[in-house]
């Protein structure tokens, strides 16, 4: 999204994907009965899971475990630590089995002075009549595994509505004012948490019919001010999900949501995205962050960033969604927006340079311009490396393989060199285990004809140690112009071209596809 440059790198820095766990998670299943009051902000909520011995896990200290009882029996709780934001709780469970917790209590109310930074921050859980966010991290729920499935039954006053990720499987509305919503959400992938988002809100629907498949489901969850947008999200939530499926596969899901917030936010969960309510008013909005947010349902919610390795599905996710926008905009917005990577990478210190595979998640602006600018701009090269059909068919083939798993840049090259038939052991080693990047310089030319033919001898250096590059370099002559793309694997080399004019002069790189320090 494009407003002006500050309002871009805020909002830009808030519009992430829940990470997921890495490296050989467990996995588990949890159900969850919800009754929340946001004006009281009192929250109740009954958990069952199944355990196999004594179950630990972490409230916010707001919230109370007030009984437990494992197989129907009645069984001992104990608060073992407590800090500022969490209690540990354990409950006997020596031989485990069917384990159910009732707990609850009165949670903070929410913050509406929090920025774009402190929603990116350890937030708890809040509720407020005009709001309630329960963050997926906040301590609002017993996790039964680093990854897990779930089925929630939500119950709001009457002119509440709200939802957690998943398959809407039923849904009560209040016969009267002082009735209730009820909701039930099933999500039978592997989660890494849940995020419970209500308001006053007016849902407006959208049937899109799939074929053979039930349709799929698009709502939007908007403030009575935004219900005028509503039409336009929708249709353009179908748009781009009809784009991403023909680029990649099938959508994974059953429906997709978007869901205005009180905050400053701009987080894609699995099925929805959950946007600010004053961002959701800007026009441009739909053209380009809506997109990204949906592609995340395949991109870091469909395929898990194995977080140990890096974060991959922030990159992929800006260069298959900003870029391509830009791409599609013309030539010069698509150079505009590489510049702006490479500007950005030039203003980070050499010393706080990190490689791709460890990047996680965006705190910062010198993790910003690893994480999202040169990660776009590696499947940029990787894509003129070995041609945009081939990866096309290395991305649909990462997607069959790895849906609902962890993946890593490992799995990722693996794909794109089945469908390239060959090694890109080079490339990926030296983009995601590298940190910074090249600085390469044309520092002599020498043309000479004889027979009408005319040989350019171009001298290239970079520095220490070299990376294995492939080079355009832009020749220009009669008024026109051609780009030959050089081999250049040395610290210092020489490069000769044979060329049916005489040169009138050349410029390295001018289009920027290559990541590098730029020149001052």
């Amino acid at each position: 999204m494009t407003v002006l440059p500050r309002l871009y790198a805020l909002l830009a820095c808030a519009l992430v994907a829940a990470p997921a766990y890495a490296a050989a998670p467990r996995t588990g299943h949890l159900d969850l009965d919800v009754t929340l009051d946001p004006e009281s902000r009192h929250l109740r909520a009954v958990a069952e899971l199944a355990t196999s011995g004594d179950f630990r896990f972490v409230l916010h200290h707001t919230l109370t475990v007030s009984a437990a009882a494992v197989n129907g029996q009645p069984s001992a709780v104990i608060s073992d630590r407590r800090d500022d934001r969490l209690r540990e709780w354990r409950v006997s469970a020596p031989r485990g089995g069917a384990l159910r917790i009732e707990y609850g209590g009165t949670l903070p109310a929410l913050d509406a002075t929090l920025d774009h930074r402190g929603v990116l921050g350890a937030m708890p859980p809040m509720a407020a009549g005009e709001g309630s966010f329960l963050h997926s991290a906040s301590g609002w729920y017993p996790r039964p595994a680093a990854l897990f499935s779930y089925r929630l039954k939500l119950s709001l006053p009457g002119d509440q509505r709200g939802l957690v990720a998943g398959r809407l499987v039923a849904e009560e509305l209040p016969r009267d004012a002082a009735g209730h919503y009820i909701a039930t959400f099933e999500f039978k992938h592997p989660a890494d948490g849940i995020d419970l988002m209500a308001g006053p809100y007016t849902v407006r629907e959208k049937l899109v019919p799939r074929g053979d498949a039930k349709p799929l489901r698009l709502r939007t969850y908007f403030y009575r001010d935004l219900d005028a947008l509503a039409d336009g999200y929708l249709e353009d939530s179908r748009r781009y999900l009809e784009l991403y499926a023909e680029q990649i596969g099938a959508y994974p899901f059953s429906e997709f949501s978007v869901v205005a917030s009180p905050l400053p936010t701009g987080f894609g969960m699995p099925t929805l995205t959950y946007i600010g309510r004053e961002v959701l008013k800007l026009p441009f909005i739909r053209a380009t962050s809506l997109g990204h947010e949906v592609l995340h349902n395949w991109w870091g919610n469909g395929v898990y960033a194995d977080y140990a390795q890096g974060n991959w599905s922030e990159g992929l996710t800006t260069f298959m969604a900003d870029y391509f926008y830009k791409e599609r905009e013309s030539p010069a917005a698509a150079r505009e927006m590489r510049l702006s990577w490479l500007r950005d990478f030039a203003a980070v210190p050499a010393g706080a340079h990190r490689p791709l595979a460890a990047f996680r998640s965006r705190t910062h602006g010198a993790e910003a311009a690893m994480g999202y600018g040169k990660s776009a701009m590696v499947f940029l090269m990787l894509r003129d490396a070995i041609g945009e059909d081939v990866f096309r068919r290395g991305l649909r083939l990462f997607w069959e393989r790895h849906r609902f798993k962890l993946a890593s840049w490992d799995d990722l090259r693996a794909a794109f060199e089945q469908a390239a038939g060959r090694s890109l052991t080079t490339f990926f080693d030296q983009w995601v285990q590298r940190a910074g990047g090249p600085t390469v310089r044309v520092v002599e030319a020498r043309a000479q004809t004889e027979h009408g033919k005319t040989r350019l001898a171009l001298t290239l250096t970079q520095m220490a140690p070299a990376y294995a590059l492939t080079v355009p370099v832009e020749i220009i002559a009669g008024g026109r112009s051609q780009t030959r793309w050089i081999a250049f694997e040395r610290e210092r080399d020489v490069a000769t071209l044979e060329l049916d004019v005489v040169p009138e002069g050349i410029r390295l790189d001018p289009e920027l596809r290559l990541w590098r320090v730029l020149a001052r």
